[in-house]
C-alpha cells in the first residue's frame, strides 16, 4: 500500500508547470512536449507498460531541468518493473531502458506485477463536445488524463501470498493543444 501511495501521490503532479503568467499560454507548457509527456513503456525483457516516465516543475522555475546543468536538478521522473524490484528514474537518458534508476523497494518485498495504462478524454473547448483523442484539427483542445495503476507483490519469506492493489490515479494538471488547420 505505500508502494501504491508513493507511486500515485507522485504521478497526480505530471504536467505540472509554473509558468511567466505575463507571457505563457497553456499550450505552450514544455512539461506536455512529446519529449517530456506522461508516458508508458517497459524495460527491455519486461512486461508491456511496466514503465512510466513524466514531467513535472518540481523546480518552480517555469523550464525543464533535464540534469545536463546539475545532475542532481532534474524534472523528470519514472518508474519501472525490473525483475522484481520497483526503480524510481534518477536522471539521464529519459527512457524506460536507459538513464539512471534506482531502486525503491527492499529485498523483502517481491513485486511481480507493476501496470501503468493511461486513459484521455479530450474536450474541444471551443465548443464544448467530448471526443477520442487527439482533437480534431482546428480546435483548441484540453486533455483529461488518469493512469490506471495496478501492482502485485508478495512478502519474500511468503512467495504465495501475494496481494495485488490498484486504482485510478487522476491527473492534477490537464494538457492543452492548440491543433491548427
Amino acid at each position: 500500500r505505500t508502494l501504491f501511495f508513493t507511486l500515485s501521490s507522485d504521478l497526480r503532479r505530471s504536467g505540472y508547470w509554473e509558468p511567466d503568467l505575463s507571457t505563457a499560454v497553456l499550450w505552450d507548457n514544455p512539461f506536455t512536449s512529446l519529449e517530456n509527456d506522461l508516458r508508458t513503456g517497459n524495460l527491455t525483457d519486461s512486461p508491456a507498460n511496466s514503465c512510466v516516465l513524466y514531467s513535472y516543475d518540481l523546480t518552480t522555475n517555469g523550464v525543464v531541468d533535464d540534469g545536463s546543468v546539475d545532475p542532481t536538478i532534474t524534472d523528470r521522473f519514472g518508474f519501472r518493473l525490473n525483475e522484481s524490484s520497483v526503480q524510481s528514474f534518477n536522471g539521464g537518458t529519459f527512457s524506460c531502458d536507459e538513464g539512471d534508476w534506482t531502486t525503491v523497494t527492499g529485498p523483502e518485498i517481491q513485486v511481480s506485477e507493476l501496470s501503468f495504462v493511461v486513459n484521455q478524454t479530450c474536450l474541444n473547448i471551443q465548443n464544448n463536445t467530448t471526443s477520442s483523442c487527439p482533437c480534431a484539427t482546428g480546435s483548441t483542445c484540453q486533455t483529461l488524463r488518469a493512469v490506471d495503476l495496478e501492482i502485485t507483490a508478495n512478502w519474500a519469506s511468503s512467495p504465495d501470498d501475494e496481494v495485488t492493489i490498484g486504482g485510478s490515479v487522476h491527473i492534477r494538471n490537464d494538457k492543452f493543444d492548440l491543433l491548427v488547420n
